[in-house]
């Protein structure tokens, strides 16, 4: 069994990281996305939607998608599961899993993809190219400084966790009937403090960390 995978992307981190919770023995092969193998006719060969991860089986099947490499793995070695061992567990595990990819990891993307000069023409991952869309960097900035543009030169970690760029602040709130509503105003605002000294009121969604790197509460210790 052999993991096709990129070291540093996200997706292939989170199936690793399972790999590694259980003790599973599987090969990794490394995909060099610097040079685009994964749009190369011998990956497409393996994968045709030529994304990674992908977990390649004995019997040569090929499994894709990070989610589903993950559930596949964890039922067919179920001796340390980790998503549950109920039909109601692993349903709850799976609702948390997906909004955590809707209201964090997507608007992340957003913001990295249409914003890295080295994913020019590469806005959606796949086996097609589209040009970036400079307005989705702008929705995944966060109100609390309107001064900054992202700069397309961003790294990834910048844009995760930068000053200007953490794209959390943004998103709609659930309110007390379970609609999700655009105004921040039923959660109380913090008084953050950045790095240059400029302090900013925000208002956080209920969930999120108070700090995000690059800010530091006024009146949390520095």
């Amino acid at each position: 069994m052999k993991l096709h995978h990129a070291s540093g992307l996200p997706n292939s981190r989170r199936v690793r990281m399972l790999i590694a919770e259980k003790g599973l023995d599987i090969a990794l092969v490394p995909v060099d996305l610097s040079t685009r193998e994964q749009l190369s006719d011998a990956y497409r060969a393996i994968n045709p939607r030529a994304v990674v991860p992908a977990l390649e089986l004995d019997d040569g099947s090929v499994i894709a998608e990070a989610p589903v490499i993950m559930r596949y793995l964890d039922d067919a070695y179920s001796d340390v599961p980790l998503f549950g061992t109920t039909p109601e567990e692993k349903a709850v595990t799976a609702m948390w899993e997906r909004r955590a990819e809707l209201e964090g990891f997507i608007a992340v993307m957003e913001g990295v993809r249409n914003a890295a000069a080295g994913l020019k023409g590469r806005a959606i991952s796949g086996p097609h190219g589209y040009e970036q869309i400079p307005d989705l960097v702008e929705r995944s900035r966060p109100a609390t400084d309107s001064r900054r543009p992202i700069s397309p030169r961003s790294s990834p970690s910048t844009l995760r966790h930068g000053r200007s760029t953490c794209p959390y602040r943004r998103m709609p709130m659930p309110s007390g009937d379970g609609t999700r509503q655009s105004s921040p105003a039923a959660v109380p605002a913090h008084d953050l403090k950045r790095s240059d000294g400029d302090t900013v009121s925000v208002r956080p969604k209920p969930h999120m960390p108070r700090r995000c790197r690059g800010f530091r509460s006024s009146s949390s210790p520095a």
